[in-house]
This record gives C-alpha cells, sequence and structure tokens, in this order.
C-alpha cells in the first residue's frame, strides 16, 4: 500500500490540502514503511487560480486521480468535496492533528493516527480558525 502525505518542507504536515507544495509519499510492505519519493502538486484546486464553482468537482476528481496508486492521502485539513472525490476513487482520506510526516507515519504503523476529519477547509468562512484558510 501506498501512502501520501501533504507537506510544503517534506518534514511538517500541510495544514491545506488543496495548497500544499507536494506530498511524500511511502509505499509500506507489512510494518515497514520506506520513503518513494516527493510528488509536486501540480493541480490547484483552491487559491487565486481556482475558486469554487461549477468545475470544482471536476478539478477535485482530478486531484484525486493524481494518487490512484496511493490507499490513503493525509493532510492537516482537507474540504468535504475532496474527502468525497477520494472516497469515489477508492481512497482513504485521514485528517490528522500530527504535526510532522515522520509522527504521521509512525502513528499509522502503530495504529494510533486519529482521523480529526472535523478539521476541514473552511475558505474564510466565519469561525475558521486562519491555518484552516
Amino acid at each position: 500500500m501506498k501512502i501520501a502525505i501533504a507537506s510544503d518542507d517534506e518534514k511538517t504536515v500541510s495544514q491545506h490540502f488543496g495548497r500544499t507544495r507536494g506530498f511524500v509519499v511511502y509505499t509500506v510492505n507489512g510494518s515497514r514503511p520506506v520513503r518513494l519519493e516527493y510528488r509536486p502538486n501540480t493541480l490547484v484546486c483552491h487559491g487565486e487560480e481556482a475558486e469554487h464553482g461549477a468545475n470544482e468537482k471536476e478539478r477535485h476528481a482530478q486531484k484525486a486521480h493524481a494518487f490512484a496508486d496511493c490507499g490513503v492521502v493525509i493532510a492537516g485539513g482537507m474540504g468535504p468535496g475532496m474527502r468525497e472525490a477520494l472516497k469515489r476513487a477508492g481512497i482513504q482520506s485521514i485528517v490528522t492533528d500530527q504535526e510532522t510526516v515522520d509522527g504521521v507515519v509512525n502513528a499509522l504503523m502503530n495504529g494510533q493516527l486519529v482521523n480529526a476529519a472535523n478539521h476541514e477547509c473552511c475558505h474564510g468562512k466565519e469561525g475558521c480558525s486562519p491555518e484552516r484558510q
């Protein structure tokens, strides 16, 4: 199984799936994770280049397709549209409070990675903390 972890610097977990610079990808064989690559984020989901609208579902589906070889995608924050697109593609999404990529991998391998799915991107909506925008 492959897992992809959103990260801007390959060390810390990105708080915004759609705006991350890239993804650290591991393969897990048995109980041993092996780092494979760092995939740059070439598909923008949100930001100035792509606002919410009619093509939002298509952009999310394209992003999900980019992880077709992964069983799990992990980030510090992820909107419901992206989570749904990953689910439709048969990919598990996990939103985590873990701050480091190593912490995510260790918690996942020990069966202790908690899915904090309530940490979704809210794109400036009232009551949203700045790190989730």
